[in-house]
């Protein structure tokens, strides 16, 4: 019997390995672990947030979508494109928020998704601490930013053919994207895995089993208490709260953009649990708050111009049933809140009232505000709150929260206390 030549040899290795590749590369493009191929056969993604951008870059390019909601983690977990809320004219409605986002990689989204199919409404979820922050946006261009259809001046991207075989390469590939098929199979059926919807959204669905396990008031708490922490730290630091803002910045970015399109504009601010409003008086930072809202507005006006009609803002913090909403009991691991998940992140139910609210169909929750209503919004807030404090309201309670080591929870990475 001959020897195979070294040649043969070779071919025979290149060939198995070619095998390999070819049934590797398909069995994760059929799995999808990230969203990126749109199969959509296995609807639970267990490891999809270790490319969430990337997910969330290809999604938006298949989702069409007439709105696009944007934001961070609030908006996330809370603004559900498939909530009945959204009437027929606004779906398919695709969620491009992303967790410990900012605005200028909002805007960035909104510059893709408007090259590929301009959506008709755009929703915005703001909130005060990411202001406060002196986040700018990257001097250099990232995979994130390379795998957009256009560049940051709108002109086509010429490098996203090249980031689009690298994105191949990852999730078809690599022995990374091997380990997530495999994760996202063996998951399909529990009830807690992590995923993302095929419209952007995060369930939470492993929030339940965390909320079994340490109770409710625990998560609140604890993450209330890193919450204070923060607010402590930036007390010290001035807001700046005109030009130079960067986020007012990237804000009216978005709002020009928008007016470019003749598309409709919905910034919102997130509805704030009454234990977190109550740390922005304890630390002085309400007049910083109440500035800043006037100073977005003022932004606004000025980058919306003469489609500034097209432009809606909605005040949703407020002292009132649903911002009050009572903690349960220490121990009790059973009950949960139906608006809040800890004091500034809301619930689908919450969501779902801001949306019927948004599109006008549903019952008044905190007010649309504009710089005619602003002051009298601001006083009935503050009126409310004085009425609370004279009732003595246990939600007006801020105090600290002890806690051990040992008595710490790992709360799911969408509601970490990041700002």
């Amino acid at each position: 019997m001959s020897a195979i030549s070294p040649a043969r040899y070779l071919a025979i290795a290149a060939a198995v390995v070619g095998a390999l590749a070819i049934l590797t590369a398909a069995f994760n493009i059929y799995v999808d672990p990230y969203r990126m191929y749109g199969t959509d056969r296995l609807p639970v993604k267990p490891d999809i947030y270790r490319h969430a951008a990337l997910a969330k870059s290809y999604m938006l390019l298949r989702a069409h979508a007439r709105t696009v909601i944007l934001g961070n983690s609030r908006t996330q977990i809370g603004i559900d494109p498939d909530s009945r809320e959204w009437p027929a004219s606004a779906k398919p409605v695709f969620n491009a928020a992303e967790a410990n986002g900012d605005l200028f990689g909002a805007y960035r989204l909104l510059q893709h998704a408007m090259a590929a199919s301009p959506p008709q409404l755009i929703v915005v979820g703001v909130d005060f601490n990411d202001f406060r922050e002196t986040r700018r946006q990257p001097d250099s261009v990232g995979a994130d930013e390379r795998r957009l259809l256009v560049n940051r001046d709108g002109s086509t991207n010429g490098e996203m053919t090249v980031q689009l075989w690298r994105d191949f390469f990852l999730t078809a590939l690599s022995l990374d994207a091997l380990r997530a098929s495999v994760h996202t199979v063996l998951d399909q059926h529990d009830p807690a895995a992590r995923t993302m919807t095929k419209d952007g959204f995060n369930p939470l669905h492993e929030f339940g089993p965390i909320v079994a396990r340490a109770g409710l008031r625990q998560i609140f708490l604890q993450n209330g208490a890193q919450y204070a922490a923060r607010l402590r730290e930036q007390a010290a630091s001035p807001i700046a709260a005109g030009s130079g803002n960067a986020e007012l910045e990237h804000l009216s970015d978005i709002v020009r953009l928008a007016a470019e399109h003749k598309a409709r504009l919905i910034v919102f601010i997130q509805p704030y649990h009454a234990r977190y409003l109550e740390m922005l008086h304890d630390q002085g930072l309400w007049p910083a708050f109440v500035a800043w809202k006037e100073a977005m507005l003022a932004a606004i006006d000025a980058a919306a111009g003469p489609e500034r009609d097209l432009v809606r803002v909605f005040d949703f913090t407020d002292y009132d049933d649903v911002s009050t909403e009572r903690i349960p009991d220490a121990g009790d691991t059973r009950s949960i809140m139906r608006w809040y998940l800890d004091p500034t992140h809301y619930s689908r139910d919450l969501g779902d009232l801001m949306i019927a609210c948004m599109m006008g169909a549903g019952p008044v929750l905190g007010a649309e505000i504009d710089d005619t209503t602003i002051a009298a919004n601001n006083a009935r807030i503050d009126m409310n709150r004085d009425r609370l404090l004279g009732d003595g309201h246990e939600a007006m309670a801020t105090e600290p929260l002890k806690l051990t080591a040992r008595d710490r929870v790992a709360v799911p990475p969408a509601i970490q206390s990041s700002r």
